[in-house]
């Protein structure tokens, strides 16, 4: 099973900024099919053609004006595509987004559930235009290497196309009726189970944490969580800790100790043996790695 970061390396530096997001077009698509991958935040918009996936255990058939926003835990596999066509693939990592969004999270409430059970949708042409457009000004910047504000162009433009991702979502929601008009139970939990992730998880590391703010005992929790994501509370929980420790560590000038600290680790050495158990490396050879790939 293929994650990001052994994505990244398999294409130019035209189609990726600095290991943080990637871009691909048709032509380097044809690198995916057969590969199974996960792990990864990924927005796939069709122009023209078919392109065949399978999303977890279910097939999935894309045409014109198609769009796949597909979240992090869910596994993808690229089967085929015809050969007229079009598309644009992103690919985000954890920190490129967060830089680019300042924890603005565009889209109605209930975005994140909807897009678990519908990650494919169908645009109407003038929603596929918005996108489309973002998708243009994206792969431009990309692609000029020279540019001094590339990074800064990049950042920009991901926030635009998320606006509009989150502006796209919020009129489906009000006239789909493919759309559940009451979210259900269980994914008013899961809604409410990852909000409180997002907020706490600094500070808060057990699952019982959550199950007592939602009103639920923890094995409840755990079997609502494990049915939707695939994933414990406490995987999810260590992934968010994960994805939170690799940006801190990112900026050289903060000493792994701050982290831990930062991050409610009882010490340094709990942080580190958490850190490498989750990682395979400890945080600092996590970025001698970053320094070497500089």
């Amino acid at each position: 099973m293929m994650t990001q970061k052994e994505l990244f390396p398999l294409f130019p530096s035209t189609c990726s900024l600095d290991g943080c997001v990637l871009l691909l077009t048709s032509r380097e698509l044809v690198r995916l099919i057969g590969r199974k991958m996960t792990d990864l935040r990924l927005f796939l918009l069709v122009r023209t053609g078919c392109l065949s996936l399978r999303i977890d255990d279910e097939f999935h058939e894309m045409r014109a004006n198609a769009f796949l926003d597909l979240l992090e835990g869910v596994q993808i596999e690229f089967l085929d595509f015809s050969t007229d066509l079009q598309a644009w693939c992103l690919i985000p990592n954890y920190t490129f987004a967060k830089d680019s969004l300042k924890n603005l999270r565009p889209g109605p409430d209930h975005y994140l559930v909807d897009r678990l059970h519908f990650p494919v949708l169908q645009l109407n042409d003038e929603q596929f235009g918005r996108l489309a457009r973002q998708m243009e000004l994206f792969e431009s910047a990309l692609m000029s290497l020279g540019h001094a504000y590339r990074r800064e162009l990049l950042l920009v433009y991901f926030k635009s196309f998320m606006l509009e991702v989150g502006q796209i979502m919020l009129e489906r929601s009000r006239t789909d009726n493919q759309l559940p008009p009451v979210i259900c139970k269980r994914d008013r939990v899961m809604m409410d189970f990852m909000k409180l992730v997002w907020q706490h998880v600094s500070v808060e590391h057990q699952t019982d944490f959550y199950a007592e703010k939602l009103c639920i005992s923890a094995k409840h929790l755990s079997r609502l969580v494990k049915e939707v994501l695939g994933k414990t509370p406490h995987e999810v929980i260590c992934d968010e800790l994960i994805k939170r420790a690799t940006e801190r560590l990112d900026d050289e000038s903060i000493p792994v100790s701050q982290i831990a600290e930062e991050l409610h680790f009882s010490d340094q050495a709990a942080f580190c043996k958490f850190f490498k158990k989750h990682h395979a490396v400890s945080p600092m050879e996590y970025r001698r790695r970053l320094q070497a790939s500089d």
